[in-house]
């Protein structure tokens, strides 16, 4: 081989060699920055931290959530129905059904392999019965509605 072939391989060389970096850093660069927020996701309060034992709607806050991929959150090992991405800090869903006061852990997934674990996060709590029970009732258990008789309602 000549000196002037080798001159020319050599520089074909470290042309094709530069093309391939570039065309990596170009690759690399376009696909860890589509559709995704800067930095990690991450997690710092959750409002409210107690609620009834069904329906409560539940908000997490935090930062970097991404709408690119989907979030599962548990309450100690039941789903949350309705996770949903309201903006970049915050997350919404709806408590499970719980049969019993107390509280639990929440668990928060991420598709993409992130975790967090959050003992004792959400307090269920038994509120009662009947919201309207006892309305207009007097301390002597007669009513103080009006079209009432003898302490009980007409209809």
């Amino acid at each position: 081989m000549s000196l002037r072939q080798s001159t020319f391989f050599r520089t074909r060389q470290k042309s094709v060699a530069s093309v391939v970096l570039m065309l990596g850093a170009l690759l690399t660069g376009s696909f860890s920055g589509c559709g995704q927020e800067s930095g990690e996701i991450q997690i710092f309060d959750m409002q409210p931290r107690s609620g009834a034992l069904q329906g409560t709607t539940v908000k997490i806050h935090g930062a970097n959530f991404r709408r690119d991929i989907g979030y599962t959150v548990y309450f100690s090992n039941k789903p949350a129905e309705n996770v949903t991405i309201l903006d970049d800090q915050t997350l919404a869903m709806i408590a499970p059904t719980q049969n019993s006061p107390g509280p639990v852990d929440v668990a928060i997934r991420v598709d993409d392999g992130s975790a967090w674990h959050i003992q004792n996060a959400f307090r269920y709590e038994d509120m009662g019965g009947n919201v309207i029970e006892n309305i207009g009732a007097r301390e002597n258990g007669e009513s103080s509605l009006p079209g009432s008789s003898n302490g009980k309602l007409i209809y």
